[in-house]
């Protein structure tokens, strides 16, 4: 084989190896898709706010995208504000202004936001889902006076309804326990300074709350007056 020969067999091989490469990177499927995305984290979780107290707005945790292509919306959109207070509904990062609920007097209330992420010239949909947990807060009262006067004769620990699984203690300067209840029957059988139907002493004794997974437990003391 001449020089000359084998050259030409190196230029059609090359040749025909260039055609093959172009048309195998042509098959292989690009997807416009996969840089428009967005997430959330599982929840934004704050206390209700008592009536007449103002709660500064939270950042929104959520990432996604921040292609000038992608239209960004949030349903429902109340609540969601820019750090100006305005309207809040078509930003990837909004803030959450409990405030704009209206007033919810200290009460529970949960509800879930999803954002919606539309790219049209690419012809891309996203979309996540947040949780707003508003936990109504568990204050139990510090003092009972358990004479059968009807008044204050049972310790009362507001808003424990809203907490069915909660768990309630209360323990002697011992440590042994002298009352055990259940948020969902709590206000039918609350603690009324006895233990099995004996009165208990005058003195203080400590308790332990613990509302449910999302409320870190409630401690303190509370005295028996008789």
């Amino acid at each position: 084989m001449s020089i000359s020969t084998f050259y030409h067999k190196i230029t059609y091989s090359l040749f025909f190896l260039g055609i093959s490469y172009a048309l195998s990177a042509q098959a292989v499927p690009t997807n416009p898709c996969k840089d428009v995305w967005v997430a959330t984290d599982s929840k934004i979780l704050m206390f209700s706010p008592e009536p007449g107290e103002i709660i500064k707005p939270i950042l929104v945790p959520v990432n996604g995208s921040l292609s000038p292509l992608i239209e960004w919306t949030w349903t429902p959109a109340l609540g969601m504000v820019d750090k100006n207070g305005n309207d809040g509904s078509r930003l990837l990062q909004p803030y959450f202004d409990i405030q704009k609920l209206g007033d919810l007097g200290g009460n529970a209330f949960k509800t879930s936001f999803i954002i919606k992420g539309k790219a049209p010239s690419l012809g891309c949909n996203v979309f996540a889902s947040i949780d707003v947990i508003i936990l109504a807060r568990v204050k139990p009262y510090d003092a009972i006076t358990p004479n059968g006067d009807d008044l204050n004769d049972y310790w009362a620990i507001d808003n424990i309804s809203s907490y069915p699984e909660a768990t309630i203690t209360v323990i002697d300067r011992w440590g042994t326990p002298v009352f055990e209840g259940k948020g969902e029957t709590y206000e039918e059988r609350p603690f009324r300074g006895k233990l099995d139907s004996k009165l208990l002493p005058t003195g203080v004794y400590m308790y332990r709350i613990k509302p449910n997974a999302d409320y870190p437990d409630v401690v303190g003391s509370l005295t028996i007056i008789r």
